[in-house]
C-alpha cells in the first residue's frame, strides 16, 4: 500500500479490541485549530512504524471534545474515538462490527430531522471531493456541529473523516445573548422614550428611531447636528450645566425641543455622563415627551384657579373679568370675549371682553344677532367647541384699522350647564397660522363649563334674592295695610307704603267717581299740604285716561319711561323732577275702579323686573284693601241708616201704643162705666198684646243703642 509523503503508516491494536493499519497526517480544521485526522484501514497483523507515536495520537483523539469518525470508501468504520461513541450513545457491540449502516441506524434514533441528516450523508458519498460544515438538532434538545472532509491517501480519496462537536451550550448562550440584544433593541427602537448620545461638544452622535414619531425627525437628520440648535432659546442657558458636570448620573430636568413642524415639545430628561468611557465619550440621555402632561397640569391648574376665583362670588361681571384674565394666561390667545343673550334686547351680543384692540371694540360690542344666526355659534350652542382657523375679520375692523387684525383664528366654547345654554366663550388669536389645537380646545371647553356653572349659580342666587326682595316687600306692604286699614287716612298710608317699597319719591291714588265716572286724586304721598289739597280738587275725565286704561286692561301694571304731557304737564314734571311713572290697576271684581301711581325722579334708574313683580303684588293687595275699605264704609252707612230707621220706627210705634195702653187702663178701671164680662175679657187680651209689642219695641231700641255704644244707665 502506497503511503503519501509526509505521512506515516503503522498498525496498532485499538482499545476497542480490533487491529487497524493507520496513516496519519495533519490538516487544518475549519475552526482554525490544527488537528490530526486519521484515516485507518484494516490490514495485516504486523505493525509498521512507530507504535508509541500512534498510541499517543489515539490518546489525543480520545481526549478531544469532538467526536471523530473515519470511514472508508465503502462506508465501513476505520476508526472513531470514545467521545464519538458517548455523544451518539452507540453501544460498543455496534462499533465493534465496524458496520457503518448499523452505526447510522443507532445515530438516527437521536436525530430530530433524520431524513435531512441522511440526505447530507448520501450527497457527500456521491461527491467524495466535497467538504461540508453544518449543524443539526437532536430530539433531546442538543445541537451538534458536523464537519466532513475527504480522507486522502496521497492524491486519492480513500474515505471520509467526520467531526462532531456538541455546541448546545454555545447555541443557548448565543440565543440568550441574541434575545437580550433583541430585548434591549426593542426597548430602544420601539419605545416612545427618546434615547440619544451627545458628545461633549454638543453634537448628536446617536438618536433612537423614536425621535421620528415623537419629534418628527429621522435619526439620520439629527446625527451630526448640534443639539442646542433645536432647544428653545429660553432653555439654552441651562444646558452648559450638563457638559460641565463630572462622570455621574444627570438629575432630571426639563427643556423645550423644537418639533419638525415648528412647534415646541416639552421633554423630561435623565441621563448619565459617560465622557470617561472611550467607547461613549459623551452624555447618554433618556427623554420623554411630557408636553401632554404639562398641558394637562396647566389645564388642571387653570381650572382650579378659575374654580377658586368663582367660589363664593355672585357678581357675574367680576367673575367674567377673572376668568378672561385666566384664559388669556393659559391659552395662546390675544383676546377673550364673552357672548351672552341681552335680556332687554332678546339678542346675543358681546357682554364682556379683554385684550380686544381698539379697532375692533366698537364694531364687536355694538353687533347683536339672534341665537343661531352664525353657523359657528349654532354649533357652539349645541354643545360643540368649534375651532376656526384663519378667519377673514375685515368686516369687523374699522376702515383704516390695523391690517394685523384682519385675519385671525377663533375658538368658540359654549357656556352649557346641564341642559341650559348661557352663551359662548370666544378666544381670538390674530394673524395667520395661529390655529388652536385639541388640547387648547379642551382647556377652553373646561373653562366655559366652569363659567356656565358660575352663571347658573349666579342666576339662582339672583332669583332667590329677587324672591326674597319680593316676599319682603309684599310682607311689609301687607303689614302696613293690615295695621292702618281702619284708620281715617288709610289711603294716604297706602301711598306712602307704595313709594317706600318701590323706592319712589311720589305716589298717589286715583279713584273713579260714581256720579260722573271721572277720576279724582283722593290720596297722595310726597306732596306738600297745599299740593295735596289742590290735587283733591282735580278731576280727570275718563277720555284722558283711555290709553292708560287700555294698557292696564291687559296687565296689572304699566310703565311710562317718559310721562306724556297729556298725563302730566312739562312744568309739573320739571317741578317734581319726575322722569318715569309706574301705574298699577286697582280693581273691584273685573272692573278698574282706580289707579295707583308711583313716580320716580332718577332717569338712570328705570323700573326693574323685580319692581314690576312687586308692583303687581301691590296692585292686587291695594285693590283688595280699597275694596275692603269701601265695603266697610258701605256697611257702616247701612248700619247708620238702619239705626235711624229703627229709632224712627220705634218712636212712631211707642206713641200710639202708649195711647192705646192709657185708654185701655181707663176702660178696665170702669172710668167710663161698668163693662160686661165679654168686653172686659177682650180689653185684657188687647192690653197684654199691646204691652208685648211695647216690650218688643223697647228691646229693639236697646239693641240699636248697644250697636252704637249708647247704653243708658238706670240709677
Amino acid at each position: 500500500m502506497a503511503v503519501a509523503a509526509g505521512a506515516r503508516q503503522h498498525r496498532v491494536r485499538h482499545e476497542d479490541g480490533f487491529d487497524c493499519e493507520s496513516r496519519m497526517r495533519a490538516e487544518d480544521h475549519p475552526s482554525g485549530r490544527n488537528t490530526g485526522e486519521a484515516r485507518t484501514e484494516p490490514g495485516p497483523q504486523d505493525v509498521h512504524g512507530d507504535l508509541q507515536s500512534t498510541t499517543e495520537i489515539l490518546r489525543v483523539l480520545d481526549a478531544t471534545s469532538d467526536g471523530i469518525l473515519v470511514v472508508d470508501a465503502a462506508g465501513r468504520i476505520v476508526t472513531c474515538n470514545r467521545r464519538f461513541a458517548d455523544m451518539w450513545q452507540i453501544p460498543d457491540d455496534v462499533l465493534a462490527t465496524r458496520d457503518g449502516a448499523r452505526t447510522i441506524a443507532a445515530m438516527r434514533r437521536l436525530l430530530a430531522a433524520p431524513e435531512a441528516f441522511l440526505e447530507k450523508v448520501r450527497q457527500l458519498h456521491d461527491q467524495p471531493e466535497s467538504e461540508s460544515f453544518d449543524s443539526f438538532a437532536l430530539v433531546d434538545g442538543r445541537t451538534f456541529e458536523r464537519l466532513s472532509r475527504p480522507w486522502r491517501a496521497g492524491e486519492r480519496v480513500t474515505g471520509r473523516a467526520w467531526s462532531f462537536r456538541d455546541v448546545t451550550a454555545l447555541r443557548r448562550s448565543e440565543e440568550k445573548l441574541h434575545a437580550g440584544e433583541s430585548y434591549f433593541r426593542s426597548l430602544t427602537e420601539r419605545s416612545r422614550d427618546l434615547v440619544a448620545i451627545i458628545g461633549m461638544d454638543g453634537v448628536i452622535r446617536y438618536a433612537s428611531p423614536s425621535h421620528e414619531s415623537v419629534l418628527g425627525y429621522r435619526p439620520e437628520q439629527l446625527v451630526g447636528t448640534d443639539a442646542r440648535a433645536f432647544v428653545h432659546p429660553d432653555d439654552v442657558p441651562n444646558l452648559p450645566l450638563l457638559f460641565s458636570g463630572g462622570p455621574d448620573a444627570i438629575p432630571s430636568f426639563e427643556f423645550r425641543f423644537r418639533h419638525h413642524d415648528g412647534s415646541c415639545r416639552t421633554l423630561e430628561t435623565v441621563g448619565t455622563n459617560l465622557a470617561d468611557r472611550p467607547d461613549v465619550d459623551g452624555l447618554v440621555l433618556n427623554s420623554r415627551d411630557t408636553t401632554a402632561r404639562r398641558r394637562a397640569e396647566l389645564r388642571t391648574q387653570t381650572l382650579l384657579a378659575i374654580a377658586d376665583d368663582i367660589a363664593g362670588h355672585v357678581d357675574l361681571d367680576a367673575i367674567l373679568a377673572r376668568v378672561q384674565q385666566r384664559a388669556l394666561e393659559a391659552l395662546p390667545a390675544d383676546a377673550i370675549a364673552v357672548i351672552c343673550e341681552d335680556p332687554q334686547l332678546g339678542r346675543m351680543r358681546v357682554v364682556a371682553h379683554q385684550g380686544l384692540p381698539p379697532d375692533l371694540v366698537p364694531s364687536l360690542t355694538d353687533v347683536t344677532f339672534p341665537k343661531g344666526e352664525l353657523p359657528e355659534a349654532t354649533r357652539a350652542k349645541q354643545g360643540e367647541t368649534v375651532a376656526i382657523a384663519d378667519l377673514d375679520m375685515r368686516a369687523w375692523v374699522l376702515e383704516g384699522g390695523d391690517a394685523e387684525y384682519t385675519t385671525g383664528s377663533l375658538l368658540l366654547a359654549p357656556f352649557d350647564a346641564w341642559s341650559r345654554h348661557f352663551g359662548i366663550l370666544v378666544a381670538i388669536a390674530f394673524g395667520r397660522g395661529r390655529g388652536f389645537d385639541d388640547d387648547q380646545a379642551a382647556l377652553c371647553t373646561g373653562i366655559a363649563r366652569q363659567v356656565a356653572l358660575a352663571m347658573e349659580a349666579t342666576e339662582l342666587y339672583r332669583a332667590q334674592a329677587e324672591e326674597a326682595r319680593v316676599a319682603s316687600a309684599h310682607a311689609r306692604f301687607g303689614h302696613d295695610l293690615i295695621a292702618h286699614v281702619h284708620e281715617p287716612h288709610f289711603l294716604d298710608r297706602l301711598c306712602e307704603s307704595t313709594a317706600t317699597v318701590l323706592d319712589c319719591q311720589l305716589s298717589s291714588t286715583l279713584l273713579r267717581q260714581h256720579n260722573d265716572g271721572c277720576f279724582s286724586v283722593i290720596a297722595g304721598y310726597g306732596f306738600s299740604t297745599a299740593e295735596a289739597e289742590l290735587a283733591t280738587l282735580l278731576e280727570i275725565p275718563t277720555e284722558r285716561m283711555a290709553g292708560l286704561l287700555a294698557r292696564l286692561a291687559n296687565d296689572e301694571v304699566s310703565v311710562f319711561e317718559t310721562i306724556p304731557d297729556s298725563v302730566m304737564a312739562s312744568r309739573e314734571k320739571q317741578r317734581f323732577g319726575v322722569s318715569a311713572a309706574l301705574c298699577m290697576a286697582l280693581r273691584r271684581g273685573g272692573k278698574i275702579v282706580g289707579v295707583q301711581v308711583a313716580l320716580r325722579s332718577d332717569p338712570r334708574r328705570p323700573f326693574s323686573p323685580v319692581e314690576l313683580r312687586i308692583a303687581r303684588d301691590i296692585a292686587q293687595s291695594a285693590s283688595l284693601a280699597i275694596s275692603h275699605a269701601q265695603l266697610v264704609g258701605e256697611l257702616e252707612q247701612a248700619n247708620r241708616v238702619r239705626a235711624e230707621f229703627v229709632a224712627t220706627v220705634s218712636h212712631e210705634l211707642r206713641t200710639p201704643l202708649n195711647i192705646i195702653l192709657g185708654y185701655g187702663d181707663l176702660l178696665l178701671t170702669d172710668t167710663f162705666g161698668p163693662l160686661a164680662d165679654e168686653q172686659r175679657s177682650t180689653l185684657e187680651r188687647m192690653d197684654r198684646r199691646a204691652r208685648e209689642l211695647l216690650e218688643l219695641v223697647n228691646s229693639t231700641l236697646e239693641v240699636s243703642r248697644l250697636e252704637r255704644g249708647r247704653v243708658p244707665i238706670d240709677i
